[in-house]
């Protein structure tokens, strides 16, 4: 049986992961930050993605504080919600990322 594994890494280097760690939540950041907001409609027709791939992945993204929608999660009730993109939060995880990854001797 696999083993899980369980690298002890700090929380916020975690979400820097779960943020760029999939080509779907990629490819999402970079149509907000350059289309503008966006609903799960309107992303998944632009990306050509099925509306529960995006709905998953928007969940994650707004979990780790790089978008934010403009109807509060326990206040939504339907996918009307519009998705912005949060560069400073996305610029501080790639920091993140970049001095956990990568090694002083290697910048």
């Amino acid at each position: 049986m696999p083993r899980k594994i369980d690298p002890g890494l700090p929380a916020e280097l975690t979400h820097a992961i779960s943020t760029f760690g999939s080509a779907a939540r990629v490819q999402i950041l970079r149509d907000l930050q350059v289309r503008g907001p966006a609903s799960i409609p309107e992303i998944a027709a632009r990306l050509d993605l099925n509306e529960h791939t995006v709905r998953s992945n928007l969940k994650v993204l707004e979990g780790t504080g790089v978008l934010s929608g403009d109807i509060p999660p326990e206040r939504r009730t339907s996918t009307a919600v519009q998705y912005s993109f949060n560069l400073g939060r996305c610029a501080e995880l790639l920091l993140i990322l970049r001095t956990n990854v990568l090694l002083p001797r290697d910048i």
